[in-house]
């Protein structure tokens, strides 16, 4: 199976009433850090603070990504995915922010969507493992329907809350249904455990498949 990664984003999101980030500050941590920036800021004026969204700097294909007024780091791939590395470059920039301004993530945040080329039929994979369960038997019997499973989405935790995962797999329709597109988004407060977790990520997907095309 060929893995195609769109995009892989690793983040933290800060939520400080107190300290309000300053894109010249960010971009000096970026400069401290050894990034190359990719965004030209207006010189300082006396008292001014300064807010950005958007892309400020990059390291080992590595785009960094900053939203000072909602106070999130995020650090982006596209076309692949080097997870250490990603999650090194975020705990640097975390590490910095934090001494600078005295502050913790009130959270940290795995968004990764990719596709995955197969020579099966994944239509006709979850059309099997749909004749599998009773539910879906019923409402085909009761409205004279054909219904079928459209992939699975699995989730754990609360949403719109720290700790948060939810993970969907569907067939891939740009294929004709010849492989899958999955998304996955991973939040937790921890960062020995979102860590962890995001390094388990490729093995979740790959043991989740392999259930969905035990039929």
């Amino acid at each position: 199976m060929l893995e195609k990664t769109r995009y892989f984003k690793v983040a933290c999101r800060y939520f400080s009433y107190l300290s309000l980030f300053d894109a010249r500050d960010v971009a000096e941590i970026m400069q401290k850090l050894g990034f190359k920036p990719v965004a030209k800021l207006p010189p300082p004026e006396f008292g001014e603070r300064i807010g950005m969204a958007g892309y400020i700097a990059e390291i080992d294909r590595n785009l960094i990504y900053v939203d000072t007024d909602k106070q999130v780091f995020r650090v982006v791939s596209f076309d692949f995915v080097d997870i250490p590395n990603s999650l090194n470059t975020l705990k640097l920039i975390v590490n910095e922010v934090n001494a600078r301004y005295n502050v913790l993530p009130d959270f940290y945040e795995l968004a990764w969507e990719l596709t995955i080329e197969t020579d099966k039929n994944v239509l006709e994979i979850f059309q099997k493992q749909s004749q599998k369960i009773s539910l879906l038997n019923d409402i085909n019997s009761e409205l004279v329907l054909n219904f079928a499973l459209f992939g699975i989405r699995l989730f754990s935790g609360t949403p719109n809350s720290p700790k948060w995962f939810d993970i969907r797999i569907e067939p891939n329709l740009s294929r004709n249904g010849m492989g899958y597109h999955i998304g996955v988004i991973y939040r937790d407060k921890d960062w020995s455990e979102f860590s962890e977790q995001v390094m388990k990520t490729p093995d979740i997907i790959k043991k989740l498949i392999e259930h969905i095309e035990n039929v």
